[in-house]
């Protein structure tokens, strides 16, 4: 994820790169998008959690 989202490369390059087959990247970044979705909602939840209903902005 991390050549993808933050270095630019494509998936089929990050895949040569990481000597994988261009199918297997796409499904490390799908799991990878899926567990950052996850953490982010995740603290999301926490941190609305933290603030009564009337004290949201």
């Amino acid at each position: 994820m991390a050549l993808v989202i933050f270095e630019g490369y494509t998936i089929a390059a990050a895949a040569t790169v990481l000597g994988l087959t261009q199918a297997a990247a796409k499904t490390r970044m799908h799991r990878a998008r899926l567990r950052m979705r996850a953490t982010v909602q995740g603290q999301a939840d926490v941190v609305a959690a933290q603030f009564p209903k009337g004290e949201r902005s």
